[in-house]
């Protein structure tokens, strides 16, 4: 067993929180999707962990092609300006599909 993995999984803590978030945001799409009576709407938010926006084709760098995300960029909305209200994956994640800030509980 390596370190920082836990006994019973041998799954790290970092991958624990990867797991969390993306089984919250399939949740969060199979609510939307679900849900009685509510309008659907074409939306897809993408969100990159640990990507530098100057690593990426939409904002000017040009060593490594990505023609789907340039399509997607043209085609979509590209945000210049963009702030996180937690510097980590869960708290923001949670924060942008459920509304609450990073700190707030549901009553």
């Amino acid at each position: 067993m390596t370190a920082g993995t836990t006994w019973t999984t041998g799954i790290g803590p970092r991958c624990w929180t990867r797991l969390i978030s993306a089984g919250m945001v399939i949740t969060a799409f199979w609510w939307a999707a679900t849900a009685p009576g509510v309008p659907r709407f074409n939306v897809v938010i993408i969100t990159l962990d640990t990507t530098r926006a100057d690593r990426l084709s939409p904002y000017g760098f040009m060593d490594v092609p990505m023609p789907a995300l340039d399509r997607l960029a043209r085609e979509g909305v590209v945000f210049d300006r963009a702030t996180s209200v937690a510097p980590l994956t869960l708290p923001a994640h949670t924060s942008l599909f459920t509304g609450l800030s990073a700190g707030a509980r549901r009553p």
